[in-house]
């Protein structure tokens, strides 16, 4: 009997894939990354780096988890990664395919820090009137 599942491998390919369509200029080694680091945000409800090294699975099971955590914290801090150029490229994306006729729609993405220990990261969705936030 086979089951079907979406493994983290699979969606992270295709995010991979969808980054690569909103988003022509990014480069290999973050389009080889982002998808991970998104899935495993997601599965560990928290944006900390170790709780993300923790949920990572597949190629990252065989490294030390501390390299990992080096590895993302580097990326994180690259000053050659233009985040906001990626939220745009999917924010345009999105709107274009999804915006219901004769509705205003506006995205918001906000993140702060607290201390060094964590970060506070908001998507928010408004059409028209109504308001949805999603905080991780």
């Amino acid at each position: 009997m086979n089951k079907v599942y979406n493994t983290q491998k699979k969606i992270a390919n295709d995010l991979a894939n969808f980054f690569k369509k909103v988003h022509p200029t990014i480069t290999k080694p973050h389009l080889k990354l982002i998808p991970y680091i998104i899935t495993a945000m997601i599965e560990a409800e928290s944006v900390v780096t170790i709780d993300i090294v923790k949920k990572l699975k597949d190629d990252f099971c065989l490294v030390n988890p501390f390299s990992t955590v080096r590895r993302l914290e580097r990326f994180f801090n690259n000053p050659k990664f233009d985040v906001y150029s990626l939220y745009n490229s999917i924010i345009s994306e999105t709107i274009l395919k999804y915006k219901p006729k004769e509705k205003e729609i506006y995205v918001t993405l906000d993140h702060m820090y607290c201390g060094d220990k964590f970060t506070i990261l908001l998507f928010s969705l408004k059409i028209d009137k109504e308001r949805n936030p999603f905080m991780v």
